[in-house]
């Protein structure tokens, strides 16, 4: 027997109204969550106080390296600004091989503020 046979009573229109207004819930949701994060890291997310310690000292400058490679038509494989030089194709905390980095590389160049909106943007899809 079939699980769904006693919603025989509903027709279309009604189980349509209520695809659209789960949808219209999942939205409410996902902006909810977002809302939350930039109050939650409003320091972070108002520019008040900045990202510390690695972020500024690794991730930094691997991904302002990482976007001026791909601004330039060229793939980064070499960081000089860490140690005396290192490649960069080969480590994965750098962010070559990741897609958001090179989105964030289309919109322009990588600064800390850029930092800070990838940040947000990792905390929002783990909410998610």
């Amino acid at each position: 027997m079939n699980k769904f046979a006693s919603f025989k009573w509903m027709n279309n229109s009604f189980k349509s109204f209520l695809n659209l207004h789960l949808c219209d819930v999942e939205i409410k949701i996902y902006i909810s969550f977002l809302l939350i994060i930039l109050l939650g890291f409003w320091p972070v997310s108002s520019g008040l106080f900045s990202l510390k310690n690695d972020e500024i000292n690794y991730f930094l400058p691997y991904r302002y390296t990482i976007v001026e490679s791909l601004r330039n038509g060229q793939f980064p494989l070499w960081s000089p600004y860490i140690y005396m030089g290192s490649p960069i194709s080969g480590d994965m905390q750098s962010g070559v091989w990741n897609p958001l980095v090179w989105l964030l590389a289309l919109t322009g160049r990588y600064s800390l503020t850029t930092l800070h909106a990838e940040l947000l943007i990792y905390i929002y899809f783990a909410a998610i």
